[in-house]
């Protein structure tokens, strides 16, 4: 066998190979399988404490113009979002793990997503900018999700944003 080469497959640290349901045990943060269901690559999000995609799913919204108190936002391709009627509908489970946006006034204002007629996350502006990289929300599936202006702030203007999306068994 002098001169024979064996190669052997890559190791890849803290795979778990493959499965049609997230595996069962205690882990630390990193860890990875391949959904066969989803068809997609699945880490343990250890600060979620749950199994979410590799792939993240980003979603813009925003006006340009002024948005009333109450009103609702557009989605990209400019189509104004209706709770439960018009958005983002959603194919499967996700998690909402970021959302940031941004606007030119100064004034407190807040954003509501809503998934159907339900309210589940709000976005604080306490000036221009408002970012939430901590997000936590389990959305079901086959849910319209939308964002509205909090009625009970100010209006805003010329905001434009996004919120990121991670698929779940």
């Amino acid at each position: 066998m002098s001169g024979t080469k064996i190669i052997l497959p890559p190791i890849i640290p803290n795979y778990l190979g493959e499965s049609a349901i997230n595996p069962v045990g205690a882990f630390n943060g990193g860890e990875t399988y391949y959904n066969t269901v989803l068809h997609e690559e699945m880490f343990y999000d250890a600060s979620r404490s749950k199994w979410l995609s590799i792939a993240t799913l980003t979603i813009g919204f925003g006006r340009n113009g002024t948005t009333s108190a109450g009103a609702m936002l557009k989605t990209a391709g400019n189509v104004r979002m209706v709770k439960d009627i018009r958005g983002l509908l959603t194919k499967g489970k996700l998690t909402l793990v970021d959302w940031e946006a941004s606007r030119v006034d100064v004034d407190a204002a807040k954003l509501i997503m809503y998934e159907g007629l339900v309210s589940i996350a709000n976005l604080d502006f306490g000036v221009t900018n408002a970012i939430v990289t901590t997000q936590n929300v389990d959305i079901a599936a086959n849910k319209i999700l939308s964002i509205e202006v909090d009625g009970g702030f100010n209006a805003i203007t010329n905001c434009s944003g996004t919120y990121a999306l991670k698929l779940r068994i």
